[in-house]
């Protein structure tokens, strides 16, 4: 059982507002990266870069937080809750007891669902969402 808590992490919509100028691509690397400080928290990838970036890549862009970067999600499903799906795959298949899931898609996600954190897509990780990872990871 994975005991250490995970983030699954989208990209668009979170490290960066969609459709980001060239100069926003992972402008909000930084205050993710500030606010898992002194946290332990692992990373599993469940953007869709995973399936358009070589992994050596992603994890460069992820630079920052690499260390912290233990895998991603695997491949895609079609249909309602694509994403949640994809998700659950993997918690399952690696007995994740505690998690966190950063997206902007909430389409992407049954109603309610808990581990989500929703990201505003139109602006990013913000001070907000940054309070609801530090929450989650004080208790």
């Amino acid at each position: 059982m994975t005991r250490t808590p995970l983030l699954f992490l989208d990209f668009d919509g979170v490290l960066h507002r969609n459709l980001p100028r060239p100069d926003e691509v992972f402008g909000r690397l930084p205050l993710l990266a500030d606010t898992l400080q002194g946290h332990k928290v692992d990373i599993v990838v469940s953007s869709s870069y995973r399936f358009h970036h070589p992994w050596q890549d992603i994890l460069k862009m992820l630079a920052p937080l690499r260390d912290r970067v233990v895998g991603r999600t695997g491949d895609a499903i079609a249909g309602r809750y694509a994403r949640w799906r994809e998700i659950q795959t993997y918690v399952i298949e690696h007995h994740v007891a505690n998690y966190r899931v950063l997206d902007d898609a909430e389409f992407e996600f049954p109603r309610p669902c808990g581990p989500l954190i929703l990201c505003n897509g139109a602006i990013g990780f913000d001070d907000s969402t940054a309070a609801g990872v530090r929450e989650w990871l004080k208790a």
